[in-house]
């Protein structure tokens, strides 16, 4: 799944927040009952989750191969001299 497909899937979880609300509204028995409220808790777990892999996904694109790809072949070599020139190691990102 894309990065941009992401963001666009947790714009869509008001859909389905705004369906558990509705049901809430009608009177149901303790079994569907018990449901919505598992459904609600998922959802606000769903939303935890889906924060982190977002974050994580912005983290990550930061060094994609692509962007070592657009690189000249001098680029990478002078940045793993400066990090072994600041005592870093020289093979991390």
């Amino acid at each position: 799944m894309s990065r941009t497909h992401l963001p666009r899937s947790r714009e869509d979880f008001w859909v389905f927040e705004e369906q558990l609300r509705s049901f809430q509204s009608v009177q149901l028995t303790v079994k569907p009952l018990a449901e919505v409220a598992r459904l609600q808790s998922q959802m606000a777990r769903l939303r935890q989750i889906n924060s982190g892999v977002l974050a994580l996904a912005e983290e990550l694109s930061k060094g994609t191969i692509e962007k070592q790809l657009a690189k000249s072949d001098f680029e990478p070599r002078l940045e793993a001299l400066l990090r072994m020139a600041n005592g870093e190691d020289p093979m991390k990102e």
